[in-house]
């Protein structure tokens, strides 16, 4: 997934819902972009 840091707000950025099944899940940053820089500094997980 890739977002533009230009086009978003201050605070929480929506990047969609995504559908799990049970078990571990994990969110992966790696270096293989196009852009210059991989960041985050918080993720938040909700249930439904």
């Amino acid at each position: 997934m890739t977002m533009n840091p230009k086009k978003s707000e201050e605070g929480w950025t929506f990047l969609g819902t995504f559908y799990m099944s049970a078990g571990d899940a994990k969110i992966e940053l790696t270096n293989k972009s196009n852009g210059r820089t991989v960041i985050a500094d918080a993720v938040k997980w909700v249930k439904r």
